[in-house]
């Protein structure tokens, strides 16, 4: 790992001495022993540093390698690292506060609103969605690339080794890009005007409305529609498309009267169930559990953590108030509503605040809990919720 970037620092002090060390030329040693440099602790006080001192701008992605998680800070223009054993947060990429496009090293490439990432355990993927583009990110050095572009808002991004997939949320539909070269083509959906609708089908006779999330399991692909409320599957070898959980292809979704972008209207709720009668609100991330048997949806405009087994499409919730009696229902002129909050807890005790990415290690899952700005990391066999990094704003519960 880039010492510059990625070293933990052993302080000479005590934390709240961290601008007096970087004035008097303090080292820190780094994992491996090795001296960390005066710029990384000057970037502690622009942002980084350890758990709650750490500060995010409305971070929105996050994968793992399993030692260390990476964030899209959407809000920052940057791409940041956490190590989960010590909660040490570093930026690896782009400078904070200042948008572009350009290649370079560390704060030399500029990103403009990052709103997903991936990794292989030496590059990260970054779908630089205001630029339109793919970023390759070199972990060990920070070295930006540029791997693809002309994209339609690029947001979720995953790979199965040979392409990646990427959810082209403008253009309503799933990309497959080669790894090696960046070209690709449209796995599913169809990038024409007006085309957004719920409907199932092969290539591009499929539609979506504003798909998100993505993952996969190396056979399927699972997609967060966002504005269909629904979760919905891809056999990668063929592009044929079903609706896994929520309204998507089904009479659930009715026509619109207000707008003509959208032929139908596929409503939202908070109910937990089985395939379409699941709700969600305007889910955004998703991810997949190792062993293949569930998916873990931020549910952004519930405020919530979904798991959907994908054998049966059966949805519960574990965390937040999803399926419970502290989500109003929606009603014929007002949407679902589940309270907002930054609470610490268990099962629904627990808060978020438009959670919007997720990534697993198989026994936690890791959220950009998006207007917190903070990371959550989730235990997975108990539901309980605890923050990582970050500190979240003072708010009202709503």
């Amino acid at each position: 790992m880039d010492v510059w970037n990625s070293k933990r620092v052993t302080m000479c002090s005590t934390f709240f001495m961290f601008s007096i060390l970087v004035l008097s030329g303090c080292y820190g040693n780094g994992n491996d022993g090795s001296s960390v440099p005066f710029s990384a602790l000057t970037t502690a006080i622009a942002g980084d540093g350890i758990g709650a001192s750490a500060q995010f701008n409305s971070p929105s992605a996050i994968t793992t390698d399993g030692t260390n998680l990476y964030v899209a800070d959407s809000g920052n223009n940057t791409i940041r690292q956490i190590v989960i054993a010590s909660n040490w947060v570093t930026t690896i990429a782009g400078s904070k506060g200042v948008s572009g496009s350009s290649d370079g090293t560390h704060s030399k490439a500029l990103f403009n609103s990052p709103y997903g990432i991936m990794t292989d355990g030496t590059y990260l993927y970054v779908t630089d969605t205001l630029n339109n583009a793919i970023r390759k990110v070199t972990i060990a050095t920070g070295v930006v690339t540029t791997l693809s572009s002309q994209l339609n808002y690029p947001q979720g991004i995953t790979a199965d080794g040979t392409n990646f997939y990427v959810a082209n949320t403008h253009g309503n539909s799933i990309l497959e890009v080669a790894i090696l070269t960046g070209t690709g083509n449209t796995l599913a959906g169809t990038t024409t005007a007006g085309s957004s609708n719920s409907t199932d089908g092969t290539g591009a006779t499929t539609q979506f409305y504003a798909p998100e999330g993505v993952a996969t399991d190396g056979t399927n692909l699972y997609v967060i529609d966002t504005d269909n409320n629904s979760v919905r599957s891809i056999v990668i070898a063929t592009g044929a498309t079903t609706t896994l959980v929520g309204p998507a292809g089904s009479a659930l979704c009715v026509p619109d009267t207000v707008s003509s972008t959208a032929p139908l209207v596929c409503p939202s709720g908070s109910n937990d169930g089985t395939g379409s009668a699941a709700q969600f609100n305007s889910p955004s991330g998703i991810t997949i559990d190792p062993t293949k048997t569930y998916l873990y949806v931020a549910d952004t405009g519930n405020n919530s953590i979904r798991r959907v087994v994908i054998a049966t499409g059966a949805t519960s919730t574990l965390a937040g108030p999803s399926g419970s009696t502290l989500c109003t229902p929606a009603t014929s002129t007002t949407p679902a509503a589940c309270p907002s909050g930054s609470n610490n807890g268990t099962g629904s005790a627990a808060q978020f605040n438009s959670p919007f990415g997720i990534t697993t290690d198989g026994t936690n899952l890791y959220v950009a809990d998006t207007n917190n700005n903070t990371i959550r990391k989730v235990a997975i066999a108990s539901g309980v919720v605890t923050t990582l990094a970050g500190t979240a704003p003072l708010q009202s519960t709503q």
